[in-house]
């Protein structure tokens, strides 16, 4: 202490970190080692637990690693109580990493919430930032966890990111708070659902094709319909419509089924993308039973009551349409695959078709593909809503596979693709980053990087798969004015990155300043980036949105001109009028965090947590005021132990010169004396 004031010439507290970061702090002091290599017993951290940087999860990660070295943690919180603050602090969602595209998932929501008690809490399910479903939750006690259980399907094979949001009332602010999770989805089997009124020697062969392609798997489920009070039956009764690609819907009577049962099914193909075929002959199609249900809504062709002549057995020819159509192309024997020619003659040697049924005019939107000789269809097709219907008049196809080996290699090949075609899974590019948003601090300080991950799927249902050295992808970062959501203290110029040519894209949003193009490395049909890249400046990565753009290209074996693809990643879809490529773009944000703007909230449910993880071993949590009382009990408590230990020496085996030397000059000294006292 000094007697006089002495003035400086400037007075500025430098932190040692771009934001606080409590985890790196607990796990720099459990690194610690006295002189005899001891683990400190106790770590004392006097904070508000605002973990800044790393996830919430981290702090509690390092709070167990203090107890798996037998140390105390002491936090003593800093900041305003519980009782004036509002907190929310959602838990990480536990859900797997992969899934099947049909696959169910129930994903728990659960979060700790301080000052909202009895108000509604809004708790919303995102996949790929749009919300699927919805809860009000009301906590009924201050600090307690509210849960809730949301029970969703992917949208679509890729990544996805999947996001939990709580938002505020507006009395309480209205903020919201997340966590979101990558989920990697699988492009599954094709599930067929076979549905039949009864046995029918077509179903039984088409069944067989199916089956023997390893990418379908087919359910049959007869519903027997002989009996004359046979029971009308309800969703409840009958499989979900949503749980498979294509549904064959057979000779059924509409008497069987509950209006609501057909309305959820034209509903799964507009919505959900199911693919319908309607194959259930002259008493589907002729008997007017289905004319004013829901089926017939996204039936291709109008339900037509005439029936057909008894003797009427078309020739099966296709259309010029369906002669371009890839449902019908590399059908038959000798054709390359994905071949386009007029191969008629060949179809018109097949067997004629008996018992067929004679299908209505064709919807204004609906395409025929093929048609017997007198040009009546027999084969059309639409696509309503996401999904694709299909109307087929032929009862029996089965002569086709018995009449030749090319009749039953045709037979097999036109049900395979017809139902591949029916499942549209066409290609589809997608794009994701690991989070929706960073810190810029972070990022600078190379604490935390953009991880960046794309691909394609939908490849391996197609019947025409592009080789893959013709597939090239290019990714481009396109830099975004900043926005509200990133705040920044005044604009920041950009340093270009080194081997990144900014340029303008003639493609890119108005608000669009610079764009680069980013190194990608390949593994199979995926692809991976990182950024900042190592060979570039973490400071060009400046505060503000960005867009990623994935772009594949392909050879003209890939065609994905005017595609309408099921919803993935980011935002897919072909590029705007260029053929053979696929586009997915994603956007994520860097944000220059205020910490001076920010309001005085502590997280101090998140430090008491932390701490009472090392309870077996002393720790525990008080609150700022207690800070003397805990600092008494340190200073009465003697910590120090007795440490004995055992040291075994052997001079001769150790130091045997200097023992030499002694012994000689001992010896010497005794003749000296001898000799002087005349002994010698």
């Amino acid at each position: 202490m000094g007697e006089s004031v002495t003035a400086v010439e400037s007075w500025k507290i430098v932190p040692t970190a771009p934001l606080s970061a409590l985890a790196a702090a607990l796990r720099q002091a459990g690194q610690l080692r006295d002189a005899n290599d001891e683990r400190p017993p106790a770590v004392l951290l006097i904070s508000d637990g605002g973990e800044n940087v790393a996830d919430p999860e981290a702090l509690r990660q390092a709070a167990r690693d203090l107890a798996a070295e037998k140390s105390a943690l002491l936090a003593v919180g800093v900041g305003p109580s519980a009782a004036h603050v509002v907190t929310v602090e959602l838990d990480p969602l536990t859900v797997p990493t992969q899934l099947g595209s049909h696959d169910r998932l129930r994903v728990p929501v659960a979060a700790r919430t301080q000052g909202c008690r009895g108000q509604p809490l809004t708790i919303e399910l995102l996949w790929d930032d749009e919300a699927v479903a919805s809860r009000v939750v009301h906590p009924d006690d201050p600090g307690r966890r509210v849960r809730t259980e949301f029970d969703t399907q992917p949208p679509g094979p890729g990544l996805h990111r999947l996001t939990a949001r709580l938002t505020l009332p507006e009395s309480l602010g209205g903020s919201s708070y997340e966590t979101a999770t990558i989920v990697d989805v699988r492009e599954d089997l094709l599930h067929v659902l076979l549905f039949e009124g009864r046995p029918r020697t077509e179903s039984a062969f088409v069944a067989r094709a199916w089956r023997g392609d390893p990418r379908v798997k087919v359910t049959q489920h007869l519903l027997l319909d002989a009996e004359p009070d046979a029971v009308t039956l309800t969703a409840a009764d009958l499989p979900d419509w949503t749980d498979y690609d294509v549904v064959a819907f057979g000779d059924v009577r509409r008497g069987r089924l509950d209006h609501q049962v057909l309305e959820l099914l034209a509903d799964a193909v507009r919505e959900r993308g199911v693919g319908l075929l309607l194959a259930g002959g002259q008493a589907f199609f002729n008997g007017g039973e289905y004319a004013r249900t829901a089926v017939a809504q996204v039936s291709p062709v109008l339900f037509s009551g005439a029936r057909p002549a008894p003797d009427y057995q078309p020739v099966f020819l296709p259309t010029e349409a369906g002669l371009q159509h890839p449902l019908l192309r590399g059908i038959t024997p000798g054709e390359p695959d994905g071949a386009a020619r007029d191969n008629r003659e060949e179809w018109a040697l097949l067997p004629p078709l008996p018992g067929s049924a004679r299908l209505g005019p064709p919807k204004p939107l609906a395409t025929v593909l093929a048609a017997d000789r007198d040009e009546q269809p027999l084969l059309v097709t639409h696509e309503v809503g996401r999904g694709r219907c299909l109307a087929i008049a032929c009862e029996s196809t089965w002569p086709w596979a018995l009449a030749s080996d090319a009749g039953f290699e045709l037979h097999r090949r036109f049900w395979r693709q017809l139902v591949v075609w029916l499942a549209n899974r066409r290609p589809a590019a997608w794009v994701v980053t690991d989070q929706p948003s960073y810190a810029q601090a972070a990022i600078r300080a190379g604490q935390q990087t953009v991880q960046i991950k794309a691909g394609i799927t939908g490849l391996a249902a197609l019947t025409d798969r592009p080789r893959p050295d013709t597939l090239k992808a290019e990714l481009t970062l396109r830099r975004l004015f900043a926005s509200a959501s990133a705040p920044t203290a005044g604009t920041i110029t950009p340093v270009e990155p080194q081997n990144a040519t900014p340029q303008v894209s003639q493609t890119a949003p108005s608000d669009a300043t610079h764009t680069w193009n980013i190194p990608l490395n390949r593994r199979g049909d995926r692809w991976t980036a990182e950024l900042p890249r190592e060979e570039n400046p973490a400071d060009w990565l400046s505060a503000g949105e960005y867009e990623l753009e994935f772009v594949v290209r392909a050879g003209s074996d890939l065609q994905v001109a005017k595609a309408r693809s099921r919803p993935a990643a980011g935002d897919s879809s072909a590029a705007g009028g260029e053929e053979h490529a696929l586009v997915a773009r994603t956007r994520f944000a860097i944000i220059a965090h205020d910490l001076e703007r920010r309001p005085p909230t502590a997280n101090l449910a998140l430090l008491r947590q932390a701490a009472e993880l090392t309870g077996a071993y002393g720790g525990g949590y008080c609150g700022i005021d207690e800070l003397p009382s805990l600092l008494q009990r340190l200073a009465a408590t003697d910590r120090r132990r007795r440490v004995e230990r055992q040291v075994h020496c052997n001079p001769v085996a150790q130091h045997p010169w200097p023992l030499l030397g002694i012994l000689a000059a001992a010896l010497g000294l005794e003749w000296a004396l001898r000799k002087r006292a005349a002994l010698a």
